[in-house]
């Protein structure tokens, strides 16, 4: 088991729609494995929208990062549109919807996937564990997800 803390890192989502398409699959894309060099299983994936003050929309557990292939769903079956090069599908559980929190990290730059600092108006490692304390499950219609959780509805 590991006892060591999460790492918190912030992802961006575009405008977010291709994230939810694919969240009841628990799973994201990245072109390539820049910024994901050290992440490791159990650390926090923070997922924001581009042109929003860095919005906060979910958060989740890294699991695993996957070269895409053969064997892996493509892009409609994930729902993803537009013409992004997803090289990588990264897993993750324990996803919690938190767009009602209007939490804003007021990050910028072109960064797609970063390590969180000082720099995010929003204290990640203060801001979990009361997410996951006021969280309700729910089901997911069509996700056929159980344990997928929403914050702050």
């Amino acid at each position: 088991m590991n006892t060591q803390t999460p790492t918190n890192y912030i992802f961006r989502v575009g405008d977010g729609e291709n994230f939810w398409n694919s969240s009841h699959l628990y799973t994201w894309g990245a072109n390539g494995l820049s910024g994901l060099n050290t992440i490791t299983k159990g650390d926090r994936m923070w997922f924001v929208t581009n042109k929003s003050k860095g919005k906060i929309i979910a958060v989740a557990t890294f699991d695993s990062i996957n070269r895409r292939g053969d064997c892996t769903l493509t892009d409609g079956e994930l729902g993803w549109t537009g013409n992004c090069n997803w090289n990588y599908e990264i897993n993750y559980k324990d996803l919690y919807d938190v767009v009602n929190l209007n939490l804003l990290t007021n990050i910028q730059g072109n960064c797609r996937i970063r390590k969180y600092n000082e720099n995010c108006e929003v204290n990640l490692p203060l801001q979990y564990p009361l997410i996951v304390c006021y969280s309700r499950a729910v089901y997911l219609p069509g996700g056929g997800s159980v344990g997928w959780r929403l914050a702050g509805r």
